[in-house]
């Protein structure tokens, strides 16, 4: 397992989704932000094997745009006993 954050200079994000494309259930995790919290979350993740860890952002309506999804990846290399970037 290894530490993950997700943070965002964004305005009015509801949630932050964590992706592991190479899992058998990617959904790492998910986060539903109230109005008043910070765009930041932070957790720890297991990976299987090798492949892009992904972070969606939801933000909601944003004049007269509605809502929309933002996503960034990075690769993870999973070697014997730990994880890399």
């Amino acid at each position: 397992m290894f530490p993950v954050t997700v943070e965002t200079t964004l305005l009015n994000i509801t949630t932050i989704a964590i992706i592991a494309a190479g899992n058998e259930r990617p959904l790492v995790a998910s986060f539903v932000l109230g109005p008043a919290a910070l765009p930041f979350v932070s957790t720890r993740v297991k990976m299987a094997k090798t492949a892009d860890l992904i972070a969606v952002v939801k933000q909601g309506e944003v004049v007269k745009q509605g809502e929309r999804l933002l996503r960034n990846a990075k690769n993870v290399k999973v070697t014997i006993g730990s994880c890399g970037s």
